[in-house]
């Protein structure tokens, strides 16, 4: 960056400021008394460019107006290292008010508008901040000194600031890390002892789910039990009258049908005998019987066959009346026989035992007893089918009582097992909600001890580049001192060395050793600082700026005699990536060749200088 122009109205000491048409090479003297506004002019670019000073920040920038003035105004034109001129004008009120404007020379279109806007703009152009710019390119009024190495200033010039402030975020990182881990792994054990405090077993809701579908099964078949039994005997009472009717019925038939049957073929061969064998020995006598009856005569002889037919059919017909109700007998019988099959496999489940095993309770607990010797009884008149309804309803009643009974515990058994799952499923509920919470606290811990691991890693690595740049930085600002110093001093001193802490010695010809900064005079101390911070300018100009930059010195040769700052004077003529300096001095020597020199009166408060 080279200044072209600088203006400003109610800044410090000065009404009017207008420094136009600047040399873009050389020297820039500007020379007056004390409290005559040198430094006001150093301060005033300051102000243009970022909005501060060095003797004046952000919250106190409004002393930066002119006593007795409500507002100010700076602006400052300068050509970057695109090779493009811009300018940047501020505003500031009273009120605090403060406003900026970025534009390129000329333009009315501006580049950004607002203090931060222009603030960050103005950073990618200049390549600088504040902070860079006070400690390489601004030296203010006061003594020249080494720069400080722990400076975030000059750690920023050597390109290690970003490095430690990445070490340092990593760093933070790392502890917070740990931290985790820390608090990761207790909670990770207090959840894993809530864990063991539950009590689970393994698998035991699954035996306790298995054994409540067997309960519910043997429920279940229990009340189908005793539904499929009362059906049954309501059936089975409402079958034994016809099943006796048909029984009554079926003699009756039988005995007309051997009487029908028995006369049929008496009559038949009645006929046989008197058609076919008169002569036969007992012929005679039926004749003579027959004829005996008053109404028998030899034309009847004829309703004989039909007589006998007649009875035939009879008895045909009783048979097949007979067969019939035998059809019903022998579904009553099979009837009777699955009734009493429905009873024994109550009997049989009673004497297994194993619903009441299942309902956890002993035979003795039931409310029902069975009288096992009258049960025995009727089942034997069951299968004799002649139990009476009496008979059916008492074992009915006993069977089917004790298939609620049975049903009724194992539904208690049901409540039970569905209130100790629901409270085990809430158990094992909550122990994988713990699981899951005590994984999330595993991985984090896997996570952060792999983060502390790569930062760790990454803080070796950038420990190494920082300390291969903080020696080539070291190098390049002695290399440059080095080159500077022997113009300074007339070659009297023509080396020097920095430490990491950029402490110096300085190469005495007439001694052919170094000395420390302490041994030589104050006067050749000034020379070798100023010949430090000239190369720490360079470097900066060189890596950040990337390209030509201003220098502004006030008073750097406040100690110096007249010989010193001579020669320093004509050392500054070629610096470079400086190519404009501005020195701030009460008075110069008198050969001093200036590419534009600026004279300060103490009654002056307007200033006005152009090429």
């Amino acid at each position: 960056m080279i200044l072209t122009g600088l203006h400003a109205r109610n800044v410090l000491k000065y009404r009017e400021l207008d420094l136009n048409d600047l040399p873009k090479e050389g020297i820039i003297g500007i020379s007056g008394p004390n409290e005559s506004g040198k430094s006001t002019i150093g301060e005033t670019i300051c102000f243009a460019l970022y909005g501060r000073t060095w003797s004046h920040d952000e919250n106190n920038r409004r002393k930066i107006i002119r006593w007795g003035e409500d507002r100010c105004l700076a602006a400052v034109s300068f050509i970057a290292s695109d090779g493009r001129e811009y300018q940047v004008s501020r505003h500031l009120d009273s009120d605090g008010n403060h406003s900026a404007r970025l534009s390129f020379k000329g333009d009315e279109q501006a580049i950004a508008r607002g203090a931060e806007a222009v603030k960050l703009q103005l950073k990618q152009i200049l390549g600088v901040k504040y902070d860079e710019f006070i400690e390489s390119f601004y030296l203010a009024q006061r003594e020249l000194t080494a720069p400080h190495p722990h400076s975030d200033a000059i750690k920023s010039m050597a390109g290690i600031l970003t490095l430690e402030k990445t070490h340092e975020a990593f760093d933070r990182e790392i502890e917070n890390f740990k931290a985790s881990m820390v608090n990761a792994d207790a909670r990770h054990i207090r959840i894993q002892e809530d864990i063991e405090e539950l009590g689970l077993e393994a698998g035991k809701l699954e035996s306790m789910e298995e054994e409540l579908a067997h309960v519910q099964q043997a429920a279940d078949s229990a009340r189908d039990g005793a539904d499929a039994l009362r059906s049954g005997t309501e059936e089975f009472i409402a079958s034994i009258d016809g099943y006796r009717k048909a029984c009554s019925k079926r003699s009756r038939s039988r005995a007309l049908e051997l009487l029908f049957l028995l006369f049929g073929a008496t009559a038949a061969v009645v006929w046989v005998l008197l058609t076919y064998y008169p002569q036969h020995a007992l012929s005679q006598p039926i004749e003579n019987m027959l004829q005996s009856i008053p109404v028998w005569n030899d034309g009847s002889l004829p309703w004989r066959v039909y007589i006998a037919a007649g009875l035939g059919a009879l008895s045909l017909l009783l048979w097949l009346g007979t067969m019939g109700t035998g059809h019903v007998i022998a579904a009553f019988a099979e009837q009777s026989r699955g009734y009493v099959e429905k009873i024994e496999e109550v009997i049989q489940r009673r004497t297994d035992g194993d619903d009441l095993q299942l309902a956890g309770v002993s035979a003795d607990e039931l409310d029902n007893a069975v009288d096992e010797q009258q049960e025995a009884s009727i089942i034997a008149h069951l299968r004799q089918r002649d139990a009476t309804r009496q008979q059916v309803d008492v074992i009915a009643n006993q069977e089917c009582g004790w298939l609620d009974n049975v049903a009724s515990l194992l539904q208690e058994k049901i409540d039970d097992l569905g209130g100790q799952i629901a409270s085990e499923r809430d158990r094992v509920k909550r122990a994988e909600s713990m699981k899951h919470e005590q994984d999330s606290y595993r991985n984090t811990i896997e996570e952060n001890s792999r983060n502390v691991k790569v930062r760790a890693l990454a803080n070796q690595l950038i420990e190494g580049a920082t300390e291969r740049v903080a020696k080539r930085f070291n190098r390049e600002l002695r290399d440059g001192a080095g080159d500077i110093l022997p113009r300074l001093t007339q070659n009297s001193y023509q080396h020097i060395k920095l430490d990491n802490e950029l402490d110096v010695q300085v190469f005495s010809a007439e001694k052919g050793d170094f000395m420390e900064f302490d041994e030589i005079s104050s006067g050749t101390q000034r020379q070798v600082l100023l010949a430090v911070r000239l190369s720490m300018s360079q470097a900066l100009a060189r890596d950040s700026v990337k390209g030509d930059q201003f220098l502004f010195l006030d008073e750097p040769f406040a100690f110096f005699d007249e010989e010193r700052t001579t020669h320093s004077l004509k050392t500054m003529h070629d610096m470079g990536h400086l190519p404009q300096i501005w020195i701030v001095a009460q008075e110069f020597p008198g050969e001093s060749d200036f590419a534009r020199k600026v004279t300060c009166s103490r009654l002056d408060v307007d200033l006005k200088s152009f090429g």
